[in-house]
C-alpha cells in the first residue's frame, strides 16, 4: 500500500486556488519526478462532468497510487472516480 502524505495536492491549492483548465495548465509540460503525474477526478452527479480533485505526483508509480486511492474511496463515496494524465 502506498503512503499518502504530502504528495497529494488538492486542485484548489494550486495556482492561488484556481480551478479547472487554469489549474491543468500549471501542470502541462511540468513533470514532477520521473513518472507521469496523475489527476484523481470525480464525476459530478449534477453535470456528469469530470472534476479534478487531487494531483498525485512524486510516487514511483503515480498511476498505481491514484488507482489505489480510487479503491480507498469506493466504500465511502458512491460517485465514480478515475485517474487521468496531468501532463
Amino acid at each position: 500500500m502506498f503512503q499518502f502524505r504530502s504528495k497529494l495536492v488538492h486542485s484548489n491549492q494550486l495556482a492561488g486556488r484556481t480551478m479547472g483548465h487554469q489549474t491543468l495548465s500549471l501542470n502541462e509540460g511540468n513533470l514532477i519526478g520521473e513518472e507521469q503525474d496523475v489527476w484523481l477526478e470525480q464525476q459530478s452527479p449534477l453535470s456528469n462532468k469530470w472534476i479534478k480533485v487531487v494531483l498525485i505526483f512524486g510516487f514511483t508509480d503515480d498511476l498505481s497510487a491514484c488507482r489505489e486511492l480510487v479503491q480507498l474511496y469506493k466504500p465511502i463515496d458512491a460517485l465514480p472516480y478515475r485517474c487521468t494524465a496531468a501532463n
